[in-house]
């Protein structure tokens, strides 16, 4: 059964995805490649795209390599990584399915950036995002781009969990033959998320409360 998203605007946008919610499974969100994306690599690439036999699907591989080899090599606190349920074929094409991270109120749960901006970054969000960054320096997954809006609060579980910028190249790389250089890697990034989260914050004004009427 192909569903049909032709027309329904995507909740979220990206460079390279766009998601919507599933129609038929509440809870759940459809992620699929953005067209421009795919002009993107054909312009870029055009012989590998030519005889690339998943086309532009390859990233959608990378991702559920991670989440296999999360598994296979036991690696604990798996909350982390958003949840991949399954594959759909749309109009629009093959789409990635994945658990919605959620508020308490049913909205899509909001980026690390966004409870940042919001000024919303209090004690709960502090030990969490230290879990996480512990996480990352010791986990042997690949993290291609960890940035404060791939990643997202969810305060029913008051835990971070990275959504997007999982997986490396398709290709063997060092990354994918030694952990010893991906763990460097990942602690990089790592260093650098801190290091934007700090500036974040520290450009983050928030006004003071106006005193209560005598």
């Amino acid at each position: 059964m192909t569903i049909i998203l032709s027309g329904v605007t995507p909740i979220k946008s990206g460079g390279e995805k766009l998601v919507f919610w599933h129609p038929e499974q509440p809870g759940q969100l459809i992620k699929l490649i953005n067209s421009r994306y795919i002009q993107h690599m054909n312009k870029q690439w055009p012989l590998m795209m030519r005889f690339q036999r998943m086309a532009h699907y390859w990233s959608y591989l990378r991702e559920l390599t991670e989440h296999i080899a999360a598994r296979a090599q036991g690696v604990g606190q798996l909350h982390h990584l958003q949840n991949i349920t399954g594959l759909v074929d749309t109009d629009l094409g093959l789409g990635l399915v994945t658990q919605a991270v959620l508020k308490r109120g049913g909205g899509l749960a909001d980026t690390l950036s966004d409870v940042i901006g919001k000024g919303q970054f209090g004690s709960a969000e502090a030990e969490a995002f230290e879990a996480l960054c512990q996480w990352l320096d010791e986990t042997p997954l690949i993290i291609r781009d960890l940035a404060a809006h791939n990643v997202v609060w969810d305060e029913v579980n008051q835990h971070l969990v990275i959504i997007d910028g999982v997986g490396g190249r398709l290709r063997p790389s060092v990354r994918s033959l030694s952990q010893r250089y991906n763990r460097y890697s990942n602690r990089k990034k790592v260093t650098k998320l801190r290091l934007r989260v700090q500036r974040q914050l520290a450009s983050v004004h928030v006004a003071p409360a106006e005193p209560h009427a005598v």
